[in-house]
């Protein structure tokens, strides 16, 4: 079911998560900090600290809400660029988090993945060295993309795709049990995003 949902009502609910939680996290740190001084005040009040310890464990529990959000929040973003949804000149909230997410991808993310995938192609003679993704195996075509995300404009969908295929962990995961193509078709699909090929 959860498929059938539309990736901007996803980037709306995670929003509206994340800003909740942030607030409540905000509340609670400040009663918290208020219950340290209390503890700090009566040391013998056992009623103090078990709040002030309820308080601090409430805050954990919703910057954890936080960050899950945020997760789903990018994932919904990443979904909408991938179906090639443009924001244009909207200023709706849907819009705005696929710019900053596109921000995100074509800036900071794009230069560690640039450093990720060479650090892979390095990898290709060395079956065991630790952090070895199945990536490795193909390093001409990750020296290509290299090359093709120092571009002064890349499209966001091959960064996303790239991002998935260096952290996603087992070659099955991979491979044709999940997507019906190889790891080379997949790579090669990012490289013809880079050259402004179709999706």
């Amino acid at each position: 079911m959860a498929g059938l949902v539309w990736p901007g009502s996803e980037v709306l609910s995670a929003a509206d998560r994340q800003r909740t939680a942030l607030r409540q996290a905000g509340a609670l740190a400040a009663f918290t900090a208020t219950g340290l001084g209390w503890v700090a005040v009566a040391r013998a009040d056992s009623l103090a600290l078990v709040v002030t310890i309820l308080a601090a464990a409430a805050l954990v529990v919703e910057l954890a809400w936080a960050l899950v959000a945020r997760e789903r929040l990018l994932r919904g973003a990443d979904e909408l660029i991938l179906a090639g949804f443009r924001p244009g000149d909207r200023d709706d909230r849907i819009s705005a988090a696929v710019r900053r997410r596109t921000a995100q991808l074509c800036g900071s993310r794009r230069r560690d993945l640039v450093a990720q995938i060479r650090y892979q192609a390095t990898l290709a003679g060395a079956p065991h060295a630790p952090l070895r993704a199945p990536v490795a195996r193909h390093p001409a075509l990750l020296e290509r993309i290299a090359a093709g995300m120092g571009d002064a404009q890349v499209d966001p969908r091959a960064v996303i795709l790239l991002c998935r295929l260096v952290t996603e962990p087992a070659p099955e995961t991979i491979g044709r049990l999940r997507t019906g193509r190889t790891l080379e078709q997949r790579l090669l699909e990012v490289l013809s995003l880079l050259h402004g090929g179709p999706a």
